[in-house]
């Protein structure tokens, strides 16, 4: 649109210097040829006045026309030059009016005077003004009856119509080709506009790329003064958009980086490309970050004239490069350290990994086995193919099975075979499916195991021949020993009266003695048959009190010696019990008796407790007053002949096995027993019932 305009603008300027050129041409040449004419004429003073008139202004036109010639005269100065034309002009008719009275030559000046207002001016007014005086200067010829002024009138009024027809013609002509271009301008200029909204929308939409993009975007010159910068690059360094038109590139490099990046800025202003180049820069805050860097030059006539940068700050990235490589390695260390083999298959069962442990186990390097399948270290069985072998090994699994190891065969690279247990999980590596099987040699385990195997059964035949050898010695002791018991009642009767008094106490502890020993030899026996799993269980329902009253009641003469209390708290609403009578009775009088024993005052509590919502029994308590168990003894009161420590072994008689025995019925009939105790304060011991 600017360059119609400017045609239009200069079409016009160059058609009015034209007609100028024309005008000032003719001018001077005829006001030449009038000052020759008065010059041969000078005979009065007035004529030498018009003479050196004409003369100047023959100078004046001719200066207008070189001017017009080698100078551009834009519309503006057209008119300036054509007033100055036309004020020369009317000065010399005035002249020659007034001083010559001549009218011939002064009809003539105005015919060009009327050409130039016509052609040149174009202004109704200046049109006016003309006519004005063309009708002053017939008038002024009249009254002074100028020789033929009524003829040269009419020549003037022709030659003025006929050229203003002309000029009128031309005129016409320039302004249609005018309008024709101001039309093509339109166009033009509506063209013009659509293209520019559609880059100004363009390079606001790349500025908002530019602005927008996450990468640091940075243009300088060759010396390294900062040109652009996008907001990227300002908010990862920290500077203003106003610190940044004073930066040079150099101010971000650390000095001991120095020297690579001038190299490459180097390379970079001889035309090379540069990708990927890492290198360090140092914030507006002094922080110094890993860059990565694409740089080109911008060349112009073999010469670069700015370089142009993309930066992607990788800082973060390569700490986690560092990192990972870090992991890694400490990952490679712990699996090459671990005592089993780890290997890596993928879904094929090809080997692609092979720790130390691995190569050590099997006898192989990595290279001699990586790309194997699984069966060159672990053959199938007979009967089975490799196929089936490596489906059965790595068949798709979930949960908990994916853990679970299972014993095979290994192969050593001697062709050696040995046991070894191999786990294998599944786990996915970008969407596609590899496998990781831990592996160990249990050759020694296996020994153990058989060693283990042959230890128990040496030691249970041992326990057998031990209980037998109890159960039988107990029984062949229990014979005599009742005859010994059942002699000392009937001398402790002393019916006939024959012992005296020191007599009978030499009888009285040969019973309780003999008493003692069989207590004791009871306490063996049931020991051994439990043991020896002779006792079974008769599940029977039974009413709870009615035991605790049978057991308790055989208590009250020890209680009442002993002078303490034997208390029971049943509650009333008590469900019927489904349990061994005879081994709860057992358990309940062992309990009861050990309180009874360790007890010199206060009480001992015999206590049920009970669901509120069903009444059924949930446990049974033995509670009592007595010295109560050393917290580091807790834990062995329930071992075979077993008291808290020998000096109550001196003051209590017993076999310490009442609580062994407790324990061992309460577990073949599912329940449990524990003790809370305080040495000083007395012991609670609780058997809890299960579900029956």
């Amino acid at each position: 649109m600017k360059y119609r305009i400017s045609e239009y603008k200069r079409l016009t300027a160059e058609y009015t210097a034209w007609n100028l050129r024309k005008l000032a041409l003719i001018l001077t040449i005829v006001c030449l040829a009038l000052t020759l004419n008065y010059l041969f004429l000078s005979d009065s003073t007035e004529l030498t006045i018009v003479t050196g008139a004409f003369f100047c202004g023959a100078l004046l036109f001719a200066g207008c026309f070189v001017w017009l010639s080698y100078g551009y005269v834009d519309n503006q100065h057209s008119h300036t030059i054509t007033g100055i034309l036309v004020l020369m002009i009317m000065t010399l008719l005035l002249m020659q009016l007034f001083l010559l009275e001549r009218a011939i030559v002064a009809i003539d000046l105005l015919l060009f005077t009327l050409a130039i207002g016509v052609m040149v001016a174009h202004r109704g007014w200046y049109l006016a003004i003309n006519l004005l005086l063309l009708m002053a200067w017939i008038a002024f010829g009249f009254s002074r009856q100028c020789q033929y002024c009524f003829f040269h009138s009419i020549i003037l009024l022709l030659a003025v119509f006929t050229i203003s027809g002309f000029i009128y013609y031309s005129r016409q002509k320039v302004i249609k080709h005018v309008a024709e271009l101001i039309i093509e301008g339109k166009l033009y200029r509506r063209e013009l506009e659509l293209v520019t909204k559609n880059l100004d929308i363009s390079n606001e939409r790349f500025q908002d790329f530019l602005e927008n993009a996450s990468d640091m975007i940075q243009i300088a010159d060759p010396a390294g003064k900062i040109v652009y910068v996008n907001a990227a690059w300002r908010e990862t360094l920290g500077y203003s958009d106003e610190e940044v038109r004073s930066l040079n590139f150099w101010d971000l490099v650390p000095a001991h980086h120095e020297k690579n990046w001038r190299a490459v800025i180097g390379e970079c202003l001889q035309g090379k490309r540069i990708e990927f180049f890492e290198g360090i820069l140092q914030t507006r805050q002094g922080k110094s970050i890993i860059v990565s860097a694409n740089i080109n030059a911008k060349i112009v006539g073999a010469k670069a004239t700015q370089t142009r940068a993309i930066l992607r700050d990788i800082s973060q990235m390569t700490e986690y490069a560092l990192a990972f490589i870090e992991n890694e390695k400490r990952r490679k260390s712990i699996i090459d350290n671990v005592v089993d083999g780890i290997i890596t298959l993928d879904k094929a069962g090809r080997i692609q990994s092979f720790n130390q442990a691995a190569q050590t186990m099997f006898g192989y390097e990595p290279g001699q086995i990586i790309g194997e399948s699984l069966c060159r270290i672990m053959p199938p069985p007979p009967r089975m193919t490799e196929e089936e072998y490596m489906q059965l090994r790595l068949r798709q699994r979930t949960g908990d099975s994916d853990r679970r190891a299972e014993e095979c065969t290994g192969l050593r690279s001697d062709g050696t075979a040995f046991p070894i247990a191999i786990a294998v999980s599944r786990f996915h590596i970008k969407e596609k499916t590899h496998f990781t099987a831990i592996i160990r040699d249990i050759t020694q385990q296996k020994k153990i195991e058989r060693d283990l195997h042959t230890a128990k059964e040496l030691a249970e035949s041992a326990s057998r021949a031990k209980s037998e050898f109890l159960a039988t010695m107990s029984h062949e002791l229990r014979t005599p020993l009742n005859s010994v018991i059942g002699f000392s009642n009937i001398l402790a009767k002393n019916k006939g009266g024959h012992l005296h008094a020191k007599e009978m106490l030499y009888v009285s502890r040969i019973l309780d003695n003999g008493k003692l020993l069989l207590e004791l030899i009871n306490d063996v026996l049931d020991l051994s048959k439990i043991e020896a799993g002779k006792y079974e269980v008769h599940w029977e329902i039974f009413e709870l009190p009615k035991l605790i009253r049978e057991v308790t009641d055989q208590f009250l003469p020890s209680v009442q010696e002993k002078n303490i209390t034997l208390k029971v708290d049943i509650p009333e609403k008590l469900q019927s019990i489904r349990s061994d009578y005879r081994f709860l009775k057992q358990v309940l009088y062992n309990l009861i008796g050990n309180a009874v024993k360790f007890t010199n005052e206060g009480s001992v509590t015999v206590t049920v407790g009970v669901d509120l919502k069903s009444h059924t029994a949930g446990f049974m308590a033995v509670k009592d007053t007595g010295i109560g168990i050393p917290k580091e003894k807790l834990h062995t009161i329930f071992e075979e002949f077993r008291q808290v420590d020998s000096f109550l072994n001196r003051n209590y008689q017993g076999t310490g096995l009442g609580l062994s025995i407790a324990k061992s019925l309460c577990n073949l009939m599912g329940y449990t027993i524990q003790v809370n105790s305080r040495e000083g304060q007395g012991s609670e011991f609780i058997v809890r019932f299960g579900e029956r």
